[in-house]
């Protein structure tokens, strides 16, 4: 997975950041719990297409594009 390694690392960063420590929320709104699963999920899977219904903090949206992005999916 090109990129993906990079994806994880910018995200891990962002995540300490609104959380102050590198420390895994687990469950709540907005979290950003699984955005490394949804990330792979998506880059296994390879959707044309993501209908998201409800963002909270764009941690799956962006987890999601940067998937379908780096799959050559994204428009």
């Amino acid at each position: 997975m090109a990129g993906g390694k990079e994806f994880v690392e910018s995200l891990a960063k962002r995540r300490s950041a609104a959380y102050g420590g590198t420390r895994r929320r687990r469950g709540g709104p907005g979290g950003a719990g699984g955005i490394e699963l949804l990330y792979l999920l998506t880059r296994l899977l390879r959707p044309a297409l993501a209908l998201e219904t409800g963002v909270a903090a764009d941690w799956s949206t962006a987890a999601m594009l940067a998937a379908m992005r780096a799959n050559g999916t994204a428009g």
